[in-house]
């Protein structure tokens, strides 16, 4: 957490925000903040529903806690670029190896050059790269805690099953923030395991009537709101 505060943080200041995604990302939380209305995105006070609001959210909150700067702007993708390095840490723990290999594995991650320069950027690319890895994390805590003997040496940090719901709930907030591809990316990566492993009564397990309720329910009432409020 040390490390990436230091590579991530340091320097989010000190520069302008670059065209067209950062201004506009900035732009849109900025004029959410001003209007008090976080539900229907505007950018130059013209409603813009390009894309879920989940991002704008996180950069309007922000600037109500830390005030509108460049810094406040990148503090929220920093941040979660930060939370994939202690994910990192926890996957490489939970496969079994020790600590020490458990923070290198991180290190490498904090300092690989497109992983760095993301963590630097106003985009919605290192905030749905945070979400998907957190269901990935989700799936494969449960995956390997539920029903099946885990390996010598490999932890469990969500006992009791509980990942899976972790993997949809983070398949949402991912969906809010760049839309259909949340899903499709995760199962993608879960079919190929399960074809490579033979595994495909996976499928029979995963929870899928349950976890879509879940996945429902963080998803839609934004949908239908705007909807309702802008019809057609």
């Amino acid at each position: 957490v040390i490390i990436g505060a230091v590579l991530f943080i340091a320097l989010l200041g000190l520069r302008g925000l670059c065209e067209p995604d950062e201004g506009r990302y900035a732009e849109i939380a900025r004029e959410m903040v001003e209007k008090g209305d976080y539900l229907e995105p505007r950018l130059n006070y013209i409603k813009h529903f390009h894309k879920p609001p989940l991002a704008y959210w996180l950069v309007a909150g922000s600037f109500l806690l830390f005030g509108m700067n460049e810094f406040t702007a990148r503090l929220p993708v920093a941040g979660l670029a930060i939370g994939g390095l202690i994910i990192t840490f926890f996957l490489a723990i939970s496969m079994g190896r020790d600590r020490r290999c458990a923070l290198l594995t991180s290190l490498v991650l904090a300092t690989s050059f497109q992983y760095f320069i993301w963590s630097q950027v106003l985009a919605a690319d290192m905030i749905f790269s945070f979400f998907i890895y957190l269901a990935l994390f989700g799936f494969w805590s449960w995956y390997r805690g539920k029903g099946r003997p885990l390996p010598s040496g490999h932890k469990n940090f969500m006992p009791g099953g509980q990942g899976i719901y972790i993997f949809y709930a983070a398949l949402a907030f991912a969906f809010m923030v760049k839309g259909p591809v949340a899903v499709i990316i995760p199962f993608l990566i879960i079919v190929f395991y399960a074809g490579f492993t033979g595994e495909w009564s996976l499928f029979k397990r995963i929870k899928l009537l349950p976890g879509a309720v879940l996945f429902f329910i963080l998803v839609t009432p934004w949908f239908i709101y705007v909807c309702s409020k802008n019809p057609g």
